[in-house]
């Protein structure tokens, strides 16, 4: 999987070694790196379906809303991510 780092937080990281002398030319690296178009990427929310004792139905953990033409007793197959906030299903929370 990519990992993603912000813009700023590199040009830092370069600040101690940005001498010509060095052989890194830092305000041209500086000047590239503010340039380059940001990653289409959005933060995922992770989250688990729970059982309601008093229904037949799952809970998503996040938005606590029920999973839509599921039943908790009949159907062991679940939605990987949750219609309504958009929440992986993977246990994490």
């Amino acid at each position: 999987m990519p990992e993603y780092i912000e813009k700023e937080r590199i040009i830092e990281w370069f600040r101690p070694y940005g001498h010509v002398e060095e052989g890194i030319p830092y305000y041209g690296l500086v000047t590239d790196i503010r340039e380059m178009k940001p990653a289409d990427v959005a933060l995922v929310r992770h989250g688990q379906w729970v059982s309601v004792a008093s229904k037949r139905d799952r809970i998503c953990s996040r938005c606590l809303r029920s999973e839509p033409y599921k039943f908790a007793d009949q159907d062991k197959k679940v939605f990987e991510y949750c219609p309504y906030c958009g929440a992986c299903m993977d246990g994490d929370a």
